[in-house]
């Protein structure tokens, strides 16, 4: 027979604890500086139960404190700006792995409230700051914040009311807390006091444990967008949840972007099913990623009529690294599900509709990882987009790659035709490490790098005319715009070489065709052509040999390269370019 005493345990057992019962891991009053905090100098001090951080001026400060790794933890922290204005930030230091990366929740006693994440010293804001009735405003008056967190989950408190609640990378194994603070143009005086950390308490589990992501370890984001997580943005007129779909209704003839704020990704596989469920089948929906901000993404794209294409924006210049066509990849029509993947490895992103490859692009992802995002457009009326089943898998292994050059911006060995170049066709192949061009008879064809914009620049390429005659030109393009306005530096089987420009599809010799000592004449030879930009010089050199130079006209933001030949009157002349890279001059 049970006991009472036992009964009374298993009774206990089986009631939550509440907040203020729950086991007490840390707490620090003050009186002194606990050597966890480090030493206190200028910026940090402690005593009269207070622990005083003064930034230097424009400025913050984050003190993390090296004792205890908590896992799950309810930290609580009163803080007070004791001089300085209302403008600055101050708040609680959670998930920190080291003073580079951490998780940040902060007021402002103009009243707002939000939380940022420093990953590898690079800021995201996941919860963006807004005004809230919590915050006791002005200076000198305290204002109790919590955070609690519970497996992937982080829920932000101030003065017992509940802000907020995002899903973050909490480091693997435990991490630490610690305390931040800022000031202005002036030195603000922050004090911090009656720090605890606590067990969350069990009532608190259920919540977290539903919105936690899944366990499987090559996992690294899901969203089975059942809430709007913070770090996708506000929910507004054009981005929303139901039933379990992320909803972008742009504007009529505008497009959405929504980049997730969370966390910066290295190589990824990314994955979503979308679905166009109102309006037409011309505009299109897909994935960005390689993200910096909203001025610089690339986006892999399908529309309902079947075309699918891979565009970027850079400086929020549009280029297309992969033309846009049709594809039978594509289930068609309105109101049809398409699974869209983009698998990043490196500059390499391959693009999958439906578990088909559509293609392979080589790319500039960011250094230190992207931001991945979803976009969406509509046509003359809003039309509806539905998002489901997002995922971010850590890629499969391939075999190490050679270390690459950092003084290389870009390189094309033309073992494969990169579509940024656009598609093959009768005139541009390539071959046996070759980018083969042979125009039409008495007509030039020029082919524009659509992966990047350019600005200085030590562009090489090597040149073998491999048929024809020695009276027609082949070269180098940059400084482009489009293909009515450009710069091209080209040379010719009798030996000479020149530089002409395009402008309003009207040419112009700024270094007319003259003869070069230095370039290996006749058909079948091999030239390294060379172009070095420099703020608005153009200087052309030949098999290592200057040969000229001219002060032009780059376009701002940066310009397109690219490379031009030309077949003679009579005949097919056969170009050949190899080993072309972009140097940093």
């Amino acid at each position: 027979m049970r006991s009472a005493l036992s009964v009374l345990i298993v009774l206990l057992a089986l009631v939550p604890l509440r907040a203020d019962d729950a086991p007490v891991l840390f707490s620090d009053h003050f009186a002194t500086l606990d050597p966890s905090w480090g030493d206190a100098n200028q910026n940090v001090s402690a005593g009269g139960n207070k622990l005083v951080i003064q930034p230097d001026v424009n400025s913050g400060f984050s003190k993390i404190r090296q004792g205890s790794v908590f896992k799950d933890a309810d930290i609580r922290v009163s803080v007070v700006e004791a001089k300085g204005t209302t403008g600055q930030t101050a708040g609680i230091v959670f998930w920190a792995g080291d003073t580079d990366n951490y998780y940040l929740a902060q007021i402002n006693l103009d009243g707002f409230v939000g939380i940022t994440r420093l990953q590898q010293d690079r800021q995201l804001t996941l919860l963006h700051f807004a005004p809230s009735d919590a915050v006791v405003k002005g200076v000198g008056q305290a204002n109790a914040l919590r955070v609690v967190t519970v497996g992937k989950l982080a829920t932000v408190y101030v003065n017992g009311k509940q802000i907020g609640a995002i899903k973050g990378f909490p480091p693997e194994g435990g991490s630490r807390i610690g305390l931040h603070a800022e000031s202005n143009d002036a030195v603000n005086t922050w004090q911090f006091s009656d720090l605890e950390v606590r067990q969350p308490a069990a009532d608190l589990a259920p919540t977290a444990a539903s919105a936690s992501a899944t366990t499987d370890p090559s996992v690294i984001l899901s969203d089975d967008f059942s809430m709007l997580d913070p770090a996708w943005g506000p929910p507004d007129n054009e981005q929303s949840i139901a039933g379990g779909k992320l909803v972008l209704k742009p504007g009529a003839g505008s497009s959405y972007s929504s980049l997730y704020q969370g966390n910066w990704f290295g190589d990824a596989d990314i994955r979503v099913k979308l679905a166009e469920t109102g309006g037409g089948t011309d505009a299109p929906a897909g994935i960005m990623f390689w993200g910096t901000d909203y001025k610089n993404y690339y986006m892999a794209q399908v529309q309902p009529d079947g075309t699918v294409g891979i565009t970027r924006l850079v400086q929020g210049q549009q280029l297309n690294p992969l033309s846009y066509a049709r594809s039978d990849a594509v289930v068609k029509d309105a109101g049809q599900v398409n699974a869209l993947r983009v698998v990043t490895q490196g500059k390499l992103a391959t693009f999958y509709v439906n578990d088909k490859q559509i293609a392979l692009i080589k790319g500039f992802p960011p250094a230190g990882g992207g931001k991945i995002g979803l976009h969406a457009e509509s046509g003359n009326t809003p039309y509806t987009w539905q998002f489901s089943d997002l995922e971010v898998r850590q890629p499969a292994a391939t075999s190490s790659a050679v270390a690459a050059d950092p003084a290389v911006i870009f390189s094309d060995d033309f073992s494969t035709l990169d579509p940024a170049w656009g598609p093959p066709d009768g005139q541009q192949s390539v071959a046996s490490g070759n980018l083969v061009f042979q125009p039409g008879v008495g007509t030039s064809y020029t082919s524009l790098y659509q992966g990047a914009l350019f600005g200085d620049a030590d562009i090489r390429v090597k040149i073998n005319e491999a048929s024809g005659g020695p009276d027609q030109p082949a070269g180098v393009v940059f400084w482009g715009i489009d293909y009515a306005n450009l710069y091209v530096a080209q040379l010719r089987g009798d030996g000479s070489v020149g530089v002409s420009q395009l402008t309003k599809g009207d040419w112009r010799a700024p270094i007319p065709y003259t003869v070069r000592a230095g370039l290996v004449n006749g058909v079948g030879q091999a030239n390294e052509l060379r172009i070095v930009t420099r703020g608005k010089q153009a200087t052309v050199y030949i098999n290592g040999q200057q040969i000229a130079a001219i002060d032009g006209v780059p376009p701002a933001g940066g310009g397109k390269i690219g490379l031009r030949a030309v077949s003679g009157n009579q005949d097919i002349y056969t170009w050949q370019f190899s080993g072309l890279t972009v140097r940093k001059p």
